[in-house]
């Protein structure tokens, strides 16, 4: 694959051509560029904010790429994108092919700007955007700055935003992927950029990506731009919305890290090793609840897995379950009796803190959720809370009041009937009784697949179930294990 923000053909075959031949003195032609070599086919900045004084390769746009099905990077017919530095000015872009050149502004009226502010995994900053045409008005620039530039022939919209700051994130960090590092802007100008964090605890598992702004994505009314860089088919390519680099040779520990740009060679990063840390606690990587309170107490008859959180929260457990009006259960981290463990005292709240007493249902029989953290030897046990998330209800945000499941304990079901939109179906399971103990939604997704009920755990994002437009009925059987989804 082609590095998106690395050095072009162009660019060596030009200066490969320079080498060879002799050029005797005569007059530069217009879409000439100041070696004169000849610009090549292709999309360019130019105009005093960007610095380049006519066609040059340092300004040649590179094919541009829009997030997919599964958040997968997909390039994307006649959209191109520029990462540079923008000086307070104005502007164009330029589109050569042959001997011709339109000359790209903004089409009179069609100015404007956003600021998503950060929701919903958008970008926190002002987006500016709006229809080009040949011989419009100029771009302007009025903060200078580090500057994603993007123009999409097919829409035939330009949008540009200046980044504020590179975030670092990912499953190798302590927050693994609910939160970012912000990164230090070390230097910037026309030519090159660094941003550096320091202190920064990596561990030895998955990997981590660059995004700006606080956010993944730009949304525009036909396609999704990313806001984060990834690898591409090497650690050294990068590409919008690639993948995550890897995990660092030199071992766990604390790291510098230092994300470079240049106009020349695009985007680079580098890894310092700087220290020692403590290791993380070790946590089992099940845990199963027994007892006479959800079924019985023998190993042989009872499968109740509890629900690993994503997100690097090993420590965290959860599970929504039947119990009975009387009994009670225990946990081990196997299917038999090693290592089991209950309660002791009593509850605050609903919260018990770990010991060796078998935990008393709550006395009305019908569905439950629990919650294990090892990380604070506690336990909850709290009324569920399910929810749809996404597209189907117009919401990307946490317990969406107007899109909660209703609790039916007399027909053994969470369900909701509701009218969606076309789209795919999120669900997710919420605990909000203890602060902090649940932060993300994606951390406690599942889908229903093929009549069942599929838990992410930590798994990697789930494949997707299109529900259709309309008034749509969704049950949950949490005893059976089973998902309806049918059109009333």
């Amino acid at each position: 694959m082609e590095n998106l923000f690395g050095k072009t053909f162009f660019r060596i075959a030009w200066l490969l051509i320079a080498g060879m031949v002799t050029f005797t003195a005569c007059e530069k032609d217009d879409d000439d560029d100041d070696n004169g070599i000849p610009a090549e086919d292709g999309i360019y900045i130019t105009g005093p904010a960007s610095g380049f004084d006519g066609l040059v390769l340092d300004g040649m746009m590179d094919p541009g790429r829009e997030e997919g099905e599964g958040f997968a990077s997909n390039p994307r017919s006649g959209m191109f994108e520029k990462f540079l530095y923008l000086g307070a000015g104005n502007f164009s872009i330029v589109e050569k092919s042959g001997a011709d050149e339109l000359v790209y502004g903004w089409k009179a009226g069609t100015q404007d700007s956003f600021d998503n502010e950060g929701e919903g995994d958008e970008t926190d900053g002002p987006v500016h955007y709006g229809e080009f045409a040949d011989e419009g008005m100029e771009f302007n620039v009025a903060t200078a700055g580090f500057y994603h530039v993007i123009l999409d022939k097919t829409t035939g919209m330009v949008w540009y935003t200046r980044i504020n700051h590179w975030g670092l994130i990912g499953d190798a960090t302590d927050q693994g992927w609910s939160a970012e590092y912000q990164m230090t802007e070390k230097t910037l100008s026309a030519t090159e950029a660094e941003w550096e964090l320091t202190s920064l605890t990596l561990r030895e598992r998955g990997g981590f990506k660059f995004r700006y702004n606080s956010g993944w994505k730009i949304t525009t009314d036909d396609f999704i731009i990313f806001a984060n860089i990834g690898k591409g088919d090497s650690e050294t390519d990068f590409i919008t919305g690639g993948g995550t680099f890897d995990y660092p040779d030199d071992g766990e520990g604390e790291y510098t890290v230092t994300l470079a740009w240049s106009i020349e060679d695009g985007f680079s990063y580098s890894t310092e090793r700087t220290g020692d840390v403590e290791p993380l606690p070790e946590f089992p990587e099940a845990l199963y609840m027994i007892g006479d309170g959800v079924g019985g107490w023998d190993w042989a008859d009872i499968d109740l897995p509890m629900i690993p959180t994503a997100g690097n929260k090993d420590h965290l457990f959860w599970k929504i379950v039947w119990m009975e009006a009387e009994g009670g259960f225990k946990f081990a981290p196997q299917r038999e009796w090693a290592g089991d463990f209950g309660k002791t005292g009593d509850a605050t709240d609903g919260v018990y803190e770990i010991g060796g007493d078998n935990i008393p249902v709550p006395g009305e029989a019908g569905y439950y959720m629990v919650v294990v953290n090892l990380e604070t030897d506690q336990i909850a046990i709290a009324d569920p809370l399910v929810y749809l998330i996404g597209e189907t209800v117009d919401s990307w945000d946490t317990a969406n009041p107007d899109a909660l499941f209703t609790v039916d304990n007399e027909n053994e079901v969470i369900t909701i009937t509701r009218n969606l939109a076309a789209a795919e179906l999120r669900i997710y399971a919420w605990f909000d009784a203890v602060e902090g103990w649940f932060t993300d939604w994606w951390q406690h997704e599942f889908i229903i697949l093929d009549g069942e009920i599929e838990f992410r755990g930590r798994g990697d994002d789930q494949e997707r179930v299109q529900v259709p437009a309309g008034n749509n009925k969704i049950d949950l059987n949490f005893r059976t294990g089973e998902g309806t989804i049918t059109q009333p």
